[in-house]
């Protein structure tokens, strides 16, 4: 508010000394480079709170670590989903192997890692069958994983 106010004085003491000054100059010789020089001088008294303003506003680091928070948040659902895909399409392939020999498991549950190095290791497959299928559907899936 203080800067408001020096700024409005500013303003009126750069009108009162102009009209002082034109009604002061010469009208043949000078007047029009005076009256150039005083009306350039009373838009300098107007632009100069804006020209003088010191506005340090860095933004860099602030939308360099929502980038980073951004990437991580996207790289981190790109894996998930990369990771669940892999694991639906392997248990898709075991039950139509299990199909095409006559077996009918209920489900297959595959668990999958995928390291930073974009490795897939599967961890965990789980088959849900009833008595002696079960069994023979495990064996059926642990020979093909080992090709």
């Amino acid at each position: 508010m203080e800067g408001l106010r020096q700024w409005a004085i500013t303003v009126c003491c750069t009108l009162i000394a102009g009209g002082i000054f034109t009604l002061l100059i010469p009208k043949e010789k000078f007047g029009k480079v005076m009256r150039f020089t005083i009306g350039l001088f009373f838009i300098i008294s107007l632009i100069s709170p804006f020209a003088t303003v010191d506005i340090k506003a860095d933004f860099s680091e602030y939308a360099w670590n929502e980038y980073q928070d951004n990437t991580q948040s996207f790289s981190a659902q790109v894996q998930e989903q990369y990771q669940n895909l892999v694991a639906k399409n392997l248990e898709t392939s075991l039950m139509r192997q299990c199909r095409e020999k006559g077996l009918y498991p209920e489900k297959i549950t595959v668990d999958v890692h995928i390291g930073e190095d974009n490795c897939i290791s599967i961890t965990n497959v789980e088959v849900t069958a009833e008595g002696d299928v079960q069994r023979q559907a495990e064996e059926l899936i642990e020979a093909l994983l080992k090709e």
